[in-house]
């Protein structure tokens, strides 16, 4: 029966237990770490939450399918394996559901649920690198036109160059004012003669 219940737990997200409460998975999604530079895969988890009322009708019907019986006679199997499942926690405060995990019970008779199979060994973390082609061309949309790696770095490398050459005057426009500035006094000396 512990067999069906996983089966039925995996099909359908949600499988409860009469009596002793609910199995279910969580889902947590695919995530980037990106200071290690790794994607971590998308988890499952199953989790229990302690709820003594009975279980849904569905899992009835899927026992007496799987099983190929009738559906009071599936109710029937299902409820004595939850009430064996109450008693050995009973005995022996614990019960090893093997590929689900470790059901525990403490003197209160709380319920505590330790999954025993971590689904993220079997998707470990991708390296996310940065991949650069150096000489590979690819297209790339500018604006409204397709071009290519190439014709945009000739496009922008002609654009530095134009730039940098306006940059090498610029010692040349130094010079200009230094002269305007020495004819200035000069003019000034030559017209007033003295400093007084």
């Amino acid at each position: 029966m512990l067999q069906l219940l996983y089966k039925y737990l995996i099909l359908h997200n949600r499988a409860s237990v009469p009596g002793v409460g609910v199995f279910y998975i969580k889902r947590n999604s695919a995530r980037l770490d990106f200071a290690n530079k790794i994607f971590l895969a998308p988890t499952l988890q199953i989790n229990f939450k302690s709820d003594t009322s009975g279980a849904d009708n569905k899992i009835y019907t899927f026992i007496s399918k799987e099983q190929k019986i009738d559906e009071a006679e599936a109710k029937g199997r299902y409820n004595n394996f939850a009430n064996k499942l109450k008693e050995t926690l009973v005995e022996n405060n614990s019960v090893d559901l093997p590929g689900i995990g470790v059901l525990t019970q403490n003197a209160e008779g709380q319920l505590f649920f330790k999954a025993t199979v971590e689904v993220n060994d079997y998707f470990p973390p991708v390296t996310a690198e940065r991949v650069i082609r150096e000489n590979s061309e690819h297209q790339i949309l500018v604006g409204d036109l397709n071009r290519t790696n190439k014709q945009m770095k000739e496009v922008l490398v002609d654009d530095v160059a134009d730039a940098s050459r306006s940059k090498d005057y610029w010692w040349i426009f130094a010079i200009a004012l230094g002269l305007i500035g020495i004819a200035t006094i000069v003019y000034y000396y030559l017209h007033n003669g003295s400093l007084k």
